[in-house]
């Protein structure tokens, strides 16, 4: 069964407007998949997409650069920034140019021993 955080939440960035969610959500960096799908004709090819997070600690904002290089991109996190091994509130988003996508958020699988 799949677990998500966030199920195909619809995001309207604009130029270098930050988008908040309503809610923060709290993650785990290490135990989450990005999933990010943007429509075929609205020209994502080279854009970036600026993922915001706040420390649970210590309220430090923490910013995630990726890339979308395909209609459906999946990204790892704690491949991406090998610091990131700790709690997070995923509080927004933001982007150099207009860009809409989908966005959902999965937990991993983990393997669970008796």
């Amino acid at each position: 069964m799949e677990n998500y955080i966030i199920n195909s939440k619809q995001i309207m960035l604009e130029r270098n407007k930050e988008f908040f969610l309503n809610i923060p959500v709290l993650i785990d960096a290490t135990d989450c998949v990005f999933h990010i799908k943007v429509n075929p004709g609205d020209g994502f090819e080279n854009q970036f997409v600026c993922f915001l997070f706040n420390n649970l600690k210590t309220d430090k904002r923490q910013v995630i650069e990726v890339q979308i290089q395909e209609e459906i991109s999946i990204i790892n996190l704690s491949d991406i920034n090998k610091d990131l091994s700790e709690k997070y509130f995923f509080v927004g988003c933001t982007s150099k140019k207009n860009i809409r996508f989908q966005l959902s958020i999965q937990r991993k699988h983990r393997k669970t021993t008796i």
